[in-house]
């Protein structure tokens, strides 16, 4: 009995702290490494998991916090922002602080890049970024889950480089035996720094945003 008390104590410490926090401190402030980009660039992050698209799941959501027995619940951003929304910020942010010339683009989620290649002026270059899952699964540990995929296209719609990077990474978040939590935001943004460190400095996307 002892154990559930003291496990449901700290999901609720977990809910009543992240109430407390910021948006901006967990997604739209993450500095990414992005390399080098010749000339303009647009960049478009699209919502593709298939939970949001068929409506189970609203765009706000970035994962689960299950309760004493398992039973998860859902947890939003933390603005009421859409999640891709705010990894595109962070992109944006992140290569302006590198001194590229980029611009976001604010994309239906139902366009494929192809349609969007007409906006792009001529030489700006297109980083289309889909996010086909991520969540953090939070319990006994703190769980990252993700599937991420990166293309650029030149304007005339050539597609220049693709790669994709998935996977899932967690870390213990309930210390029994220190009787304490991980916080849970750092392991979030350093998630997601760390994916997308490992997606957009793949060899190929590099030298596409140099051409």
């Amino acid at each position: 009995m002892s154990q559930l008390v003291s496990r449901a104590f700290f999901i609720l410490a977990f809910m009543v702290a992240g109430c407390g926090s910021s948006e901006p401190y967990w997604f739209k402030n993450v500095s990414v490494d992005v390399p080098s980009v010749s000339g303009q660039l647009a960049i478009a992050v699209l919502e593709r998991r298939p939970y949001v698209l068929n409506g189970d799941k609203d765009p706000e959501f970035r994962g689960l916090i299950r309760g004493t027995y398992g039973i998860p619940f859902s947890q939003p951003t933390l603005s009421g922002r859409p999640l891709a929304d705010a990894f595109r910020d962070a992109l944006v942010s992140s290569f302006q602080a590198s001194g590229a010339d980029v611009r976001p683009l604010i994309v239906p989620r139902d366009l494929e890049a192809q349609e969007v290649i007409p906006t792009l002026g001529p030489g700006e270059k297109l980083l289309w970024v889909e996010v086909r899952e991520w969540k953090s699964d939070i319990w006994e540990r703190l769980t990252s889950h993700w599937d991420l995929s990166a293309e650029v296209y030149s304007s005339d719609g050539s597609l220049r480089a693709s790669e994709s990077y998935q996977g899932i990474r967690g870390t213990v978040y309930h210390d029994i035996e220190n009787n304490a939590v991980r916080p849970v935001s750092p392991f979030e943004q350093a998630e997601l720094k760390r994916q997308f460190d490992e997606l957009l400095n793949r060899p190929a996307i590099v030298a596409a945003l140099a051409l």
